[in-house]
């Protein structure tokens, strides 16, 4: 790029947030430059409207809603100046921007458009198909230049893989530090992006190593000792007297000082319930860790100068690019209609980005681990896109290695394999040259766990949860240790198959046998496997027949939604704790201006739902999945969750009883099977088929034509309203518990008897401690009390 050119000949750079800063520090060099650095965001502010900084305390106060309710509608306010389309979602927007404009909440620039009538504009960072800067510079008549809008290649990078991730930082620190000794200054070294499951391995390299690095990870406010303190017993009519007493007693503590901070620059006029409001600020503020005045800067950007040694960790498809998923407020279809970005523009944007910044960069290293905690881990899709520009490199070695106390435990390690066991590790002759082994450098004695509470980022999925109930300890084997449980059997690739099949139901012009073969292609199989595959083809095909056959009585009434994959993610109490999940199939009913909502499941194993073992710390996915509707706010407040349901796709039709012709044999199979409200004019209006008696859509579900009640095996597995709150208490009172125990290290052996024997298909049975004898878990959890295993 010809910085000189940017800042003298162009008149505005439209420029992502964190490139922002790049371009404004750059921008000292040309004191006479009438250059103006905006964001998508800034424009879309000056252009359309800006939202007053105060517009979420109002909102807070005014319309009672939460902060994380505020920042949807206002992140998808202010970016069109009318919104177009019917929907729930547009409706609420709308009545949220009349509200705005009545409060004077917002602002116009009424001088911009005049002032850069006609500007040229250099734009970096964006696409030529980014919808909403289109629109933008069409209102200003911009004479446009795209930096970087393609893809310049160079000869070639190299990616470097490793066996784990503490090898991966250690080949990285030991290059750093070479660097160092050959005279580069640390502010000349900059790590790109650093993942966050890279914070333990790397804050305790750091500390081996001894380097100036400022990793730039943050900890919510409310993380702080002393800050979650205060919030547990402060009140709304003591937490001024509470908080300066606290600054009496730690008047240098930063946490502490962040808080005064917080919470005396908010008008408290009329705030409504100010303690909670405050807390939810705690978690939103993020403080730094203190930082070295010269130190290796950890960055979220690319430098555009080539003087830096860069280096990315963790360059895979995970993380390089990030891959934005539409989970948003707004449905696609709403976006393109009123002119907004959907995630397919942004991904383009970051994947051209990215590749541009990578060949085009002097100095650059590029790693990976084959694993990352307990999951395999794959190379950036840019290498498959550009083969020829990359050399993968596995398990590279450092010529020096500078952290004396990792080498020796790892030559120890070594070499005790080799002495008590006579295996010969390939690395055996690498560790072994850094100089003579000696037994009392290194002792494997174990000395516990650290038993401090674990305060980092921690993501949980309904696997994972349902994992510490089944066992704690079979939770810390599995995600603690990293021990390894995963076996890839064919009817996990046929689930795959099965999903990616089944989630593509619905796209035009695609066929059966496309979808299937696509499908295929995205597992490894063996001849046998293949064989296997093609048997229980015809039984997917028939599946999914008789799933449009369903959909057909489902549609009979009012209007009817289908989302499929639909993603969610939400905290818990404590903020650095998520729960994520996807939902295979989502219903939703509106009928008579009411809207219920269905969740399905799809399993191809034996899998039930039983609401009354949710208690248990069982059969937690779907209750798991309605909390996560509910907390992401993907419906609206007045609706109603009326259905939790699995759907059996591998129907085992070799187990078809001849008495039974084809269509009464799949109809039966392929039923939803779960939990309902107990609400008759609501499954009346879901279901079709009802009325002639017996559903053909719900197992179970049937009205007696003699008193019009539904039959009672139904009744025992269904819910009122009041059930279903205390099974979303529960739920996530559930969640909090299991987040508490994990971040307290209590791993008991505890196996839950009750889920058809826990211990029975185990994986770490052999490094199990549980006996016969030994106490297992058959009774509720007691969420307010303590289990000791």
């Amino acid at each position: 790029m010809d910085v000189k050119r940017l800042f003298k000949q162009y008149d505005l750079l439209i420029t992502p947030s964190n490139y922002r800063r790049m371009f404004l520090a750059a921008k000292n060099t040309y004191p006479s430059s009438k250059l103006r650095i905006m964001s998508l965001e800034q424009l879309s502010d000056a252009l359309i409207y800006k939202v007053s900084d105060d517009a979420r305390r109002i909102l807070w106060n005014e319309l009672k809603l939460d902060l994380e309710s505020a920042d949807i509608y206002l992140n998808n306010l202010g970016k069109t100046k009318s919104l177009i389309g019917e929907s729930i979602q547009i409706n609420k927007l709308r009545e949220t921007e009349d509200f705005l404009k009545k409060a004077n909440l917002i602002t116009y620039d009424h001088n911009f458009t005049n002032l850069y009538k006609g500007a040229n504009v250099a734009v970096y960072g964006y696409s030529k198909g980014n919808v909403e800067l289109n629109n933008y510079l069409e209102k200003i008549n911009a004479k446009v230049t795209y930096f970087g809008e393609t893809v310049t290649k160079k000869t070639k990078v190299n990616v470097y893989k490793f066996a784990s991730m503490r090898e991966e930082i250690d080949y990285v620190f030991n290059k750093i530090i070479k660097l160092l000794s050959e005279g580069v200054t640390p502010n000349l070294i900059k790590i790109i992006n650093l993942p966050e499951v890279y914070r333990p391995l790397i804050s305790q390299a750091i500390s081996e190593f001894s380097l100036p690095v400022n990793l730039n990870f943050k900890t919510p406010l409310i993380n702080f000792p002393l800050v979650n303190n205060f919030f547990l017993s402060a009140t709304n009519d003591n937490y001024e007297e509470q908080l300066n007493q606290l600054l009496l007693e730690y008047s240098e503590d930063i946490s502490v000082i962040e808080l005064h901070n917080l919470i005396s620059l908010v008008p408290k006029d009329n705030l409504v319930n100010p303690l909670e409001y405050f807390k939810q600020l705690a978690k939103e503020k993020m403080l730094k860790a203190p930082e070295y005045e010269q130190g290796i800067e950890v960055i979220n950007y690319f430098p555009f100068e080539n003087k830096y040694h860069l280096f990315i960790l963790g360059f895979s498809n995970n993380y390089f690019p990030i891959q934005k998923q539409d989970v948003d407020y707004l449905s696609d279809e709403l976006k393109l209609l009123n002119g907004l970005n959907t995630s397919a523009v942004e991904n383009e944007e970051a994947y051209t980005l990215l590749a541009n910044n990578i060949f085009q960069a002097k100095n650059i290293t590029l790693t990976l681990p084959n694993k990352a905690n307990d999951q395999d881990v794959y190379v950036s899709p840019l290498v498959q896109a550009f083969r020829s520009n990359f050399n993968l490199i596995n398990n590279p070695k450092s010529n020096v290695y500078y952290n004396k106390t990792n080498i020796e435990i790892k030559r120890a390690s070594i070499r005790d394999l080799y002495v008590n066991y006579g295996e010969l590790h390939e690395d055996y002759e690498y560790y072994l040259s850094f100089g003579n082994y000696t037994p009392a450098s290194y002792s494997n004695t174990f000395n516990g766990l650290d038993l401090t509470f674990d305060s980092s980022y921690k993501k949980y999925s309904y696997t994972r949860i349902n994992k510490f109930f089944e066992c704690p300890y079979k939770y810390y084997l599995a995600h603690e240790l990293n021990l390894d449980e995963f076996e890839e059997t064919f009817y996990l690739k046929y689930g795959i198959i099965a999903d990616e099949v089944l989630t593509k139901l619905y796209e035009e012009d695609t066929s059966f046998d496309e979808r299937f073969t696509k499908a295929m292609a995205k597992v490894e199989l063996s001849s046998k496997e293949r064989l296997l595959l093609e048997n229980l083809k015809e039984e997917l095909e028939q599946a999914e027949i008789y799933i449009k056959r369903q959909d057909e009585f489902i549609k009979t009434h009012g209007e009817t939604r289908i989302k499929m994959q639909q993603q969610f993610n939400f905290t818990l109490d404590n903020s650095n704790s998520h729960v994520s999940g996807i939902i295979d199939k989502w219903y939703t009913k509106v009928v008579n201006n009411k809207t219920t909502h269905y969740l399905i499941d799809y399993k191809t194993g034996n899998d039930d739902f039983d609401i009354k073992k949710v208690e248990y710390g069982d059969n937690l996915q779907l209750p798991l999945y309605a909390l996560g509707v509910k907390k992401a706010i993907l419906i609206e407040e007045n609706d109603l969750i009326a259905g939790l349901f699995i759907q059996q796709v591998l129907t085992n039709k070799f187990k078809k009883d001849e008495k039974h012709d084809e269509v009464t044999y799949y109809t039966k199979a392929l039923k939803l099977r779960g939990a309902a409200l107990n609400d008759q004019q609501t499954m009346l209006d879901f279901d079709g088929s009802l009325r002639y008696g017996e559903s053909q859509v719900v197992h179970t579900l049937s009205i007696n034509k003699t008193n019009a009640k539904f039959n009672n095996y139904f009744i025992k597995r269904s819910y009122d309203l009041e059930k279903f709150d205390d099974l979303m208490k529960t739920t996530e009172a559930l969640l909090n518990y299991a987040d508490n125990k994990i971040r307290n290290h209590e791993f008991n052996i505890f196996p839950l008897k009750a889920k058809t024997d826990a211990c029975k298909y185990c994986k770490f049975k052999n490094v199990c401690y549980i006996s016969p004898g030994d106490e297992v878990r058959n009774d509720p959890i007691n969420l307010k009390g303590e289990h000791h295993g």
